[in-house]
């Protein structure tokens, strides 16, 4: 028995290691949110793997965008690219700039595309602005669907992969975080449906759920912005409803410290994103979930409906509604 056992795990050592493509400079990957957080860290971490990087950033100024572009001038595998996944026109314009890069370097190959940019307001749906909402929608996944389309057909061509980053409100909605919930959600069926459609092609379609980095990211950098713009469209009637739990709520928000642009220190995520980007043949889904996660998780698919609602309350920990 401990034979055929060992046959076994030398078999799957072994299999794994022929899954992979060995990381080089030839092959690219595009990046979409890489002024900071998840992007800028997958950035930093493909520079370093040896792979060529197309960083997009929404703000050339940004410190991800400058930072990336001193590594640019280091390593030569990084180009920053402005993009602003909303816009059509931006889109566009950072096509042209990478098949021009391309163009004057023959070696160079698009392998991957990695839609990553974000944006998360927290906040009850009833306080959210028509605007703020657009904005989620419009970034999280209208924009992801757009660079993917722009791209696409470079990405058959090469016989490369896409990577959409999603989120554990993908699998569960959280109350605060309803429209950004919806978003992903809307981006990982998308993301499914895309990999059928490619999977004629050899194409794989990705979702990877990198873990929770609110606290550890600038995904919460505008909240007090995002807050003030709230506060300000409310009608008097909704203002006298909400006003202390509002109040109370956003204070417990921008208690948390924004930290300064920095790589997240998490070697499971970059394990995962790792075989996403280089195994020949990749998992559909990828979940950097921390331990806590997986067990709310599971029991958020287990319960009935109102034991499922009280967990979902007790894992966000929000400031309770006092009546």
């Amino acid at each position: 028995m401990s034979i055929i056992a060992i046959v076994l795990l030398v078999f799957y050592i072994i299999n794994r290691l022929v899954k992979s493509i060995k990381p080089n400079s030839s092959h690219a990957v595009l990046i979409t949110g890489c002024d900071s957080g998840v992007g800028y860290s997958l950035a930093c971490h493909c520079a370093e793997l040896g792979v060529s990087v197309f960083a997009a950033c929404l703000n050339s100024d940004s410190f991800g965008a400058q930072h990336l572009l001193q590594l640019h001038h280091e390593q030569r595998n990084v180009h920053v690219i402005q993009m602003d996944v909303r816009e059509t026109e931006s889109v566009q314009n950072a096509l042209t700039k990478i098949k021009r890069i391309l163009s004057d370097d023959k070696n160079l190959v698009l392998k991957a595309l990695v839609n990553n940019a974000g944006v998360m307001v927290f906040g009850e749906f009833a306080w959210q602005t028509e605007d703020l909402i657009q904005q989620q929608i419009d970034v999280n996944l209208v924009g992801a669907i757009r660079v993917t389309k722009a791209f696409l057909p470079m990405i058959v061509n090469n016989k490369g992969r896409v990577i959409n980053i999603t989120s554990h409100c993908s699998m569960q909605a959280l109350p605060g975080l309803s429209v950004y919930a919806a978003s992903k959600a809307g981006l990982l069926t998308w993301s499914d449906a895309l990999r059928i459609e490619m999977k004629k092609f050899g194409i794989p379609v990705i979702s990877l759920i990198p873990g929770s980095f609110f606290t550890a990211t600038h995904i919460m950098a505008n909240q007090k912005k995002y807050a003030e713009k709230m506060k300000y469209e409310m009608s008097p009637e909704e203002w006298e409803r909400y006003q202390n739990y509002f109040l109370e709520y956003n204070s417990y928000l921008t208690s948390f410290n924004v930290p300064q642009v920095r790589r997240i220190d998490d070697k499971h995520l970059y394990a995962q994103f790792n075989e996403a980007l280089l195994s020949t043949k990749p998992k559909s889904h990828y979940s950097n979930s921390p331990f806590r996660y997986i067990l709310y998780h599971t029991l958020f698919k287990i319960t009935p409906t109102p034991i499922r609602d009280e967990l979902v309350i007790k894992f966000v920990n929000l400031p309770k509604w006092k009546t």
